[in-house]
């Protein structure tokens, strides 16, 4: 996860994920905001995604709010509820490439120029 924030910020691309919450923050609200205002949703696909209900009601909020998946698959198989979405497949370790961060960056780039400043994307594990 880490990795990715990096490489995505490297590559001029805001990112959010859970472990930047501010101390007190209320967890369920945050999250949800969050997800509110994402351009996208990235979600790391593995086994400990799978068994995970907080990331089923993050991609089910995400569903709710019409947003865009972005899943990155790092173990396992893919998650069911992003059956419709095609991955990135990251099983031998690679990040998202050259084709990958331009398609983010369209996205951010369309949004910037709909508003003064464009919401985060949001990483998940």
């Amino acid at each position: 996860m880490d990795r990715l924030v990096r490489h995505l910020q490297d590559e001029g691309l805001p990112t959010w994920h859970d472990q930047q919450m501010g101390w007190g923050k209320q967890i369920p609200q945050e999250i949800r905001e969050r997800i509110m205002d994402a351009l996208a949703i990235i979600v790391v696909m593995s086994p400990a995604s799978y068994a995970s209900a907080w990331v089923e009601r993050e991609i089910l909020e995400g569903q709710r709010h019409d947003r865009d998946f972005l899943p990155i698959l790092l173990a396992g198989e893919r998650l069911f509820l992003l059956a419709s979405s095609n991955y990135f497949d990251a099983r031998k370790g690679g990040l998202p490439g050259s084709r990958e961060v331009a398609q983010l960056r369209r996205v951010h780039d369309a949004a910037r120029a709909d508003k003064a400043e464009a919401p985060p994307l949001v990483p998940r594990t």
